[in-house]
């Protein structure tokens, strides 16, 4: 029988590994590049804001990496000529970069990979205690993080996109000075990878991955959504067992801001 479960474990870790480092990593990277893509009204923290017609984050976003230190660069060939064009930067540089950490956490808390609720079992011989309620041993118990990220008397306007809830006055936002109690809450409240000692281990490469992704094709690209095939419908969550899906395959055209190159990628 130990044997058994031993080729059962042998065979089944690859399939969790490649959920787990790939399909999550990309639905995180390609929600984002969709916030960042649709045109949205520039809300303020009143409620009111202009007309949809404009996104200012992609924008934002790119002033930001411009202004990035620890650039590198490689001559690449393009119609026959050579072109500087960055290498992007060292991750400790591109971790450093508030709006770009926001970003990530608001789509984290909007769209997590991994919204549903992830059971635990309260130990033999023992009692769990929450708020004064009693739950013996052997009771399934689990926090829903969509529901979590969701808590109208935690997150202001939970349902809308607004990295901005992340960042103090100082760095362009409205959100909590990091340290106080509303940002305590926030932080609490805020399970993306789970909490506790099951946190997901690949947390860390998880936002590595999704930090220089996202600054390398937004440093390099304009990025822009077709609406004829991919709109709010088409990117509506759709829960396959774990990992979090969205209809659309085909998402983005991304332009060149390289002024000497003029062709077009379509696909992320």
């Amino acid at each position: 029988m130990r044997h058994v479960l031993l080729w059962i474990l042998l065979l089944l870790n690859p399939y969790r590994l490649s959920i787990a480092a790939v399909d999550t990593t990309a639905m995180i990277i390609s929600i984002l590049l969709y916030f960042i893509a649709i045109p949205i009204s520039i809300a303020s923290k009143s409620g009111e804001g202009s007309p949809p017609q404009t996104n200012p984050f992609q924008e934002r976003l790119f002033s930001e990496l411009c202004g990035l230190d620890g650039n590198t660069s490689s001559n690449v060939p393009i119609d026959g000529r050579d072109h500087p064009v960055s290498c992007g930067a060292r991750f400790k540089n591109i971790d450093s970069l508030p709006f770009l950490d926001a970003l990530v956490k608001e789509t984290l808390r909007l769209r997590a990979a991994g919204p549903c609720t992830q059971l635990r079992v309260v130990p033999p011989g023992r009692t769990l205690s929450i708020q004064g309620l009693l739950i013996p041993s052997g009771t399934e118990v689990g926090v829903h993080p969509w529901t979590m990220h969701r808590k109208d008397n935690v997150w202001e306007r939970a349902e809308e996109f607004i990295p901005e809830r992340w960042l103090p006055s100082n760095l362009g936002g409205w959100g909590p000075e990091p340290g106080s109690d509303s940002y305590d809450e926030m932080t609490k409240h805020f399970m993306p990878f789970g909490n506790g000692v099951r946190i997901c281990a690949g947390r860390n490469m998880a936002l590595m991955e999704t930090k220089l992704v996202v600054g390398s094709l937004v440093r390099h690209f304009e990025i822009k959504v077709d609406r004829r095939e991919t709109n709010d419908r088409t990117m509506e969550p759709r829960d396959s067992h774990f990992v979090s899906h969205h209809l659309s395959r085909k998402c983005f055209q991304a332009k060149s801001m390289h002024p000497d190159h003029i062709s077009e990628i379509r696909g992320v």
